[in-house]
């Protein structure tokens, strides 16, 4: 085993200097920043370099600088639309998928989403049109893409005619934890609304 200084980027895009453990492989072992006792197992979050150069080429090539013009353009942008999923055009790819549909905050909501949460909370559902409460479902069957049909007790089908309907429906009742599904239940084709 053999020791070496190193410079060590963090995921953020810190950079540090780090006394490196080489096994008898050539592998790195642990590393430690600099002048510390404690010793560390690398993960995939951090980077190894050779010299400070290598590794501020490495943050200025692979993490995203900060840029005054974008942040200010999000924010004008964050006070327009009511939806994270409305900004994609300005965020990174990674900032949409970590915050659309499973990480969704009710701040994201719009206002005809925040409307379906609100009366479902209170046991009151308008699916395409059809108003109805939580005691008329007889049941719900799955399809394709999470889409649900559900049959009212008096046996009307509604099916959700776009997502938010749809993910109100799988919040309320839950989803699909079977591994099956109705082949002929799917996503709508967009419908005209008015």
């Amino acid at each position: 085993m053999r020791k070496e200084n190193k410079i060590l980027v963090t995921k953020i895009g810190d950079i540090e200097e780090a006394d490196v453990i080489f096994d008898d492989n050539n592998n790195l072992y642990l590393y430690s920043f600099s002048g510390e006792d404690e010793f560390y197992r690398l993960d995939g979050a951090y980077k190894i370099f050779d010299n400070k150069e290598q590794a501020e080429e490495y943050v200025r090539e692979n993490i995203i600088p900060f840029d005054k013009n974008k942040v200010k353009e999000y924010l004008t942008k964050r006070y327009e639309v009511n939806s994270i999923r409305e900004m994609e055009d300005i965020l990174p790819d990674s900032i949409i998928k970590r915050f659309s549909r499973p990480f969704l905050h009710i701040c994201d909501l719009g206002s005809i989403q925040y409307g379906l949460l609100r009366n479902a909370l209170k046991g009151i559902f308008c699916i395409n049109a059809i108003t109805f409460r939580k005691e008329e479902v007889a049941y719900i069957k799955h399809g394709k893409d999470d889409w649900v049909e559900i049959t009212l007790k008096d046996g009307t089908k509604v099916t959700p005619r776009n997502e938010d309907e749809n993910l109100i429906i799988l919040w309320c009742f839950g989803g699909n934890p079977s591994g099956v599904h109705y082949t002929n239940i799917k996503k709508p084709v967009e419908t005209e609304e008015d």
